[in-house]
C-alpha cells in the first residue's frame, strides 16, 4: 500500500497502490508557477496524502473510516441512491426533499455522518411527523429509509453504530379494511355493469373474490396460466414475484369460460388488460346500484375471499398460501371480524354453570 504526490500539467493527484491495484485521485489543488502559493499548495497535497494513508490504513485494518465519517449526509444519501438506482421502490429518492431541508435547518449548515446522534435521529422523526403533506404511512415509509441509510453507514464502517436503535419507528394506524357479506355479494351479483369493459369488469371481480387474486395478476391473467384438469391456475405475482398455484373453483372458471379455444398468450380479460381507463370508477357505479355503502374496490374481492376461507374453517396458513402472502402476519388482517361474527364468536362458548348452589357452599371460618 502506498500513496505519492504526482503533478501533470499543474494539477496535483495522488498516486494510490492498494492490493496490487493503482490508480490515481485528482485533488482540487493547481499549480501557478509563484513560488509561494505552489508552495502552500504541495503542504495541502501532503496533507491530503497524509489522510488518505490513514483512511487506507483503518479500511484494511476494519477501522471506522473517520476520514469518510466527515461526508455530509446529504451527500451520503445521493451516493447510496446512485448505487441502488435500479431498486425502483425504494423510498429513500423521494424522502431527499425533507432530508435536505432537515439538514439545512437542523445545524444551520451542513450535517456530517459523525454527528448523528440518536438525539438527531428523533428530531428528524418529529420532522417528518409535522409535515401535513406526508400521510402517516408515507412518514413511516420515509424514516425507515433513513434507519437503512444509517444502518449501511455501520455495514460500511463509516460510523461506529447504528443511532437509530434506539429511537420507535412512526406508529402508523391500522387501515379501515371491508370485505363483503354473502348477502352482499348476491346483491351485486343481481346487479348488471353495463358496457364491453363494465361486464368484463364485473366478471374480473367475481373471478377475485373466488381466487383471491389482486387486480394487477388478473389484468395480466393468460389462458396458458389455467390448467383444466385438475382444475387450477399459476400465478407469478406482479408484486411479489413470488408463484403460487391456486385450486380453481368451478365457479370461477365458468365466470372467464366462454366455450372459446384460445391461443395461451392470449389475455383472459383482453380489454381490461390494455385499456388505459381507470376500471375502479366502474366499481363505484356498481356499488351505487347495487345499494352497497362499503368502499367498492379490487382488493375488497381479495379480502372476501381471505375472510370467506377463513369464516368457513381453513387455518390461517392455508389461507396465507392461497394468497400468497410470505408472512402469516399479514394475512392476520383478514381475521378482522364484524360485529356478527363477534356475536358468533362469543355466542360459541362453552356454557358453565359458575353460581354455586347454597347446599355446595363450604363455609371457612378465620381464626
Amino acid at each position: 500500500m502506498g500513496v505519492k504526490i504526482r503533478e501533470r500539467r499543474g494539477r496535483i493527484f495522488l498516486d494510490i497502490y492498494d492490493h496490487g491495484v493503482r490508480h490515481w485521485e485528482a485533488l482540487d489543488l493547481w499549480l501557478t508557477g509563484d513560488a509561494n502559493h505552489d508552495k502552500e499548495v504541495r503542504m495541502l497535497a501532503e496533507i491530503a496524502r497524509g489522510k488518505r494513508i490513514e483512511q487506507l490504513h483503518e479500511q484494511a485494518n476494519g477501522l471506522i473510516d473517520r476520514i469518510a465519517a466527515e461526508m455530509p449526509l446529504v451527500e451520503y444519501a445521493e451516493k447510496t441512491i446512485e448505487t441502488k438506482h435500479e431498486n425502483k421502490k425504494n423510498p429513500l429518492p423521494k424522502s431527499m426533499k425533507y432530508l435536505r431541508q432537515f439538514a439545512s435547518e437542523a445545524t444551520a449548515g451542513t450535517i456530517r455522518l459523525k454527528q448523528i446522534t440518536p438525539a438527531l435521529v428523533e428530531r428528524y422523526k418529529q420532522f417528518l411527523k409535522n409535515q401535513p403533506a406526508l400521510s402517516a404511512a408515507t412518514q413511516q415509509k420515509y424514516f425507515e429509509a433513513f434507519r437503512s441509510l444509517m444502518r449501511r453507514a455501520v455495514v460500511e464502517r463509516l460510523i461506529p453504530s447504528d443511532p437509530c436503535v434506539s429511537v420507535k419507528n412512526i406508529r402508523v394506524p391500522e387501515p379501515l379494511t371491508y370485505s363483503l357479506t354473502v348477502s352482499e355479494l348476491e346483491k351485486l351479483a343481481k346487479t348488471p355493469l353495463g358496457g364491453t369493459l363494465g361486464g368484463e369488469v364485473r366478471k374480473m371481480f367475481f373471478f377475485g373474490v373466488y381466487t383471491g387474486l389482486r387486480v394487477s395478476d388478473i389484468r395480466a391473467l393468460q389462458w396458458k396460466q389455467i390448467q383444466r384438469d385438475p382444475l387450477s391456475i399459476t400465478v407469478k405475482q406482479q408484486k411479489t414475484s413470488e408463484p403460487v398455484q391456486i385450486p380453481l373453483h368451478e365457479i370461477a372458471f365458468n365466470i372467464i369460460d366462454d366455450g372459446a379455444l384460445h391461443l395461451g398468450d392470449e389475455y383472459v380479460f383482453p380489454h381490461a388488460a390494455t385499456t388505459k381507463t381507470s376500471l375502479n370508477q366502474y366499481l363505484v357505479m356498481w356499488a351505487k346500484a347495487a345499494g352497497i355503502e362499503k368502499p367498492l374496490g379490487f382488493h375488497t374481492a381479495r379480502r372476501s375471499f381471505g375472510t370467506l376461507i377463513l369464516q368457513g374453517g381453513s387455518d390461517l396458513a392455508t389461507v396465507s398460501k392461497l394468497l400468497g402472502h410470505t408472512n402469516l402476519r399479514h394475512t392476520a388482517r383478514y381475521l378482522k371480524t364484524d360485529t356478527e361474527r363477534q356475536q358468533a364468536a362469543i355466542a360459541s362458548l362453552p356454557v358453565i354453570d359458575v353460581e354455586p348452589k347454597q347446599a355446595d357452599i363450604v363455609q371457612f371460618k378465620v381464626k
